[in-house]
């Protein structure tokens, strides 16, 4: 056999090494434009969720570099604007509060269907150089909009048995499997404050582990707070890392809110992260109807199952949208005709929108009378009388389909005639109307009990223990509320 010249393998092993080069160029390339990309997503989606990107840091991170997410952000919005297709809509979620729109990049990952473009952007020739700072920071530990940054000597404080040469040697996930079955034998153990180190490790380790967040929050909003009381507002101090007054107990609902969000940085597109924050925490521990509403809207935006859409059309009616409520539902009803539960919520949006529009109108025919303006005001009366007519209908319409029996529809047409007995002037009768509707149904209790104080202040009848206390509690609410203003204003 002839002997292959030296000369000849040296040449085939240069072109070998130069493809290899070649090749792993362009998979750095790739990965680079990979990262950049999935972070412009997560970025453009917690700009408009959480007004910025700058995490907030604790005590643990505070001798970290300073953030530059905000600066990096704007700097990557600017450089999208004009590569942007220029016909992407404003809508009304596209603007912040201040009325300000948010930019294209931003308005395009929240209406969804631009990602060839966005990758494009990402991948571009023209996005290098910030493909290179994007990938500088991250090493540099300076943008901590992509999750908690991985910490060994935070993870060895916290008391957490790692090996390195497991965490080295790829087995990261493999890790994060196990040191959760250490949360779950704590939790088994009742021993919850050793449970918080360990879950944070956990995702440390694998961002992606979903369930180790969900799991995560709801064992710091429920099972480490079941056995607290809730803290009167009296005593609750006001935190600057929450943005909140809270008591020991409220500052495990709003731990849970920030592992929450950082599972959302880390896995942006996981309709049960924002589910969860929406309504297992907002909803039931923090009874915030308005960021409830916020974040199950973002949970749909994502594939998800049907319960997801129903809980937030809830939602929407619990927060006072009714119109947005009804049209979630009939849209619903459309798409799932066999589905039983849409049309009775049709219906109840139906005859809550009714009542909302009559009370806006008598409010608003009080006003137009105070003011002189008589024939108005009549006009204004006769559409509220008009209105409130359509949802005594509507109520007695739901009793009628249910065979004759319907609380929740019994107990609206008990609230009207209550206030039509304190309009005139029978607050006795409109109280005890409301103290026995409010036992009919659990959903109207609340609500009963907030009307039976009004009606009792406006016909000048005696409160009882309970309402005098629920009044000052209020009170303090309003105080904090006030203070915090007067913080900002400083």
């Amino acid at each position: 056999m002839r002997q292959v010249p030296t000369y000849v393998l040296l040449a085939v092993m240069l072109v070998f090494l130069a493809v290899a080069g070649w090749q792993g160029q362009q998979l750095s390339g790739l990965r680079e434009a990979e990262g950049l990309y999935r972070w412009m997503i997560a970025a453009s989606n917690q700009v408009r969720l959480f007004g910025g990107l700058e995490h907030i840091m604790d005590e643990l991170e505070s001798g970290r570099p300073e953030p530059v997410d905000d600066a990096f952000f704007a700097e990557v919005a600017a450089a999208s604007e004009e590569r942007l297709p220029d016909n992407i809509p404003i809508e009304d979620e596209d603007q912040t509060d201040d009325g300000e729109t948010y930019p294209a990049l931003v308005r395009a990952v929240r209406q969804g269907g631009y990602e060839q473009e966005l990758w494009r952007l990402a991948s571009s020739p023209e996005f290098a150089p910030l493909r290179r700072d994007f990938n500088r920071y991250v090493n540099e530990g300076r943008l901590a909009s992509i999750g908690e940054q991985f910490d060994l000597e935070e993870m060895y404080a916290q008391g957490t048995l790692v090996n390195l040469g497991n965490m080295f040697l790829g087995f990261r996930k493999m890790m994060a499997n196990l040191i959760w079955l250490e949360v779950d034998r704590y939790w088994h153990e009742g021993q919850y404050h050793r449970m918080v180190p360990l879950m944070r490790t956990t995702v440390a380790l694998d961002p992606t582990f979903v369930d180790a967040f969900i799991l995560g929050a709801w064992h710091l909003a429920y099972n480490i707070t079941a056995p607290m009381a809730p803290t009167p507002e009296a005593l609750k101090e006001y935190s600057p890392r929450h943005d909140a007054w809270v008591g020991p107990r409220e500052v495990f609902y709003y731990e849970a809110v920030e592992f929450l969000k950082d599972g959302i940085r880390k896995n942006p597109t996981d309709f049960r992260l924002y589910f969860d924050l929406g309504f297992a925490v907002y909803h039931q521990k923090l009874e915030d109807s308005e960021n409830a509403v916020r974040y199950l809207r973002e949970a749909i935006r994502y594939p998800h199952e049907t319960w997801a859409r129903r809980t937030y059309y809830r939602m929407l009616e619990e927060n006072g949208q009714y119109e947005q409520a009804l049209e979630g539902w009939m849209q619903y009803r459309e798409e799932f005709p066999q589905n039983q539960v849409a049309p009775v919520f049709v219906e109840r949006n139906r005859g809550l929108l009714y009542e909302h529009r009559a009370e806006e109108a008598y409010a608003e025919a009080d006003e137009a009378e105070e003011e002189g303006r008589v024939e108005e005001a009549e006009e204004l009366r006769d559409y509220g009388n008009e209105q409130y007519a359509n949802a005594r209908q509507v109520w007695q319409g739901m009793i009628a389909m249910s065979g004759g029996s319907h609380p929740f529809a019994e107990t609206r047409l008990q609230r009207m005639d209550a206030l039509e007995l304190a309009e005139e002037g029978r607050y006795y009768e409109a109280v005890a109307l409301l103290e026995y509707a409010r036992w009919e149904s659990s959903e109207f209790f609340e609500e009963a009990s907030e009307l039976i104080i009004e009606i009792k202040q406006e016909g000048g009848l005696p409160l009882t223990l309970s309402e005098i206390q629920f009044l000052e509690r209020q009170r303090e609410a309003e105080e904090r509320r006030q203070m915090r203003e007067e913080m900002e204003a400083q």
